[in-house]
């Protein structure tokens, strides 16, 4: 009977060292672990439409001064993603978009290499469109919680594998 209860000691101390152990490193793999996940959800949780706005003024403002911008939403056509122009920002159903977002992550739908949310440099004249190559169109990021070129030292983001509708100004969401 002492040899079984010894057993048991033994068992629960073992037991318990393990998870002394597990739970350092599975509060550190959630902190500081090769996936940030929480900055990420957080910047799609607190996402809307002003929030876009804020930043595609910002991206303007850096990036190309003067200049408006228009705004495109990931869309799917025929289980496909691509990026469609928005128009009006009072008729845009940002929620659905929202969602589309989220099914795209998480419920592997609406493949593609296509942007979720995208900028772009208005013109009304397609000649124009060269003056500012490197920054003429833009993908949010939910890592940086803004818009990033799709153009840089590192390489490029995806803005959409399918033609866009041209972007001109009387689309433009942003202030010049």
């Amino acid at each position: 009977m002492s040899m079984v209860l010894e057993n048991m000691r033994f068992n629960v101390t073992q037991h318990g060292c393990m998870l002394a152990l597990a739970l350092p490193f599975a509060i550190l793999l959630l902190i500081a672990g090769p996936v940030h996940w929480w900055p990420r959800y957080q910047s799609w949780s607190q996402l809307s439409k002003d929030k876009l706005i804020r930043s595609a003024n910002s991206y303007i403002a850096h990036r190309a001064p003067g200049n408006g911008a228009c705004l495109f939403v990931v869309e799917c056509k025929s289980g496909r993603a691509r990026l469609k122009l928005i128009k009006s920002m009072k008729d845009w159903d940002f929620e659905a978009s929202k969602q589309i977002v989220w099914d795209r992550k998480f419920d592997d739908i609406c493949q593609g290499l296509t942007a979720n949310f995208a900028l772009e440099l208005a013109s009304d004249n397609p000649q124009s469109q060269k003056t500012f190559e490197g920054s003429r169109r833009a993908v949010w990021s939910f890592y940086n919680d803004q818009f990033v070129p799709t153009r840089t030292r590192f390489g490029f983001a995806a803005f959409s594998e399918a033609e866009t509708e041209p972007c001109v100004n009387s689309y433009s969401v942003t202030t010049p």
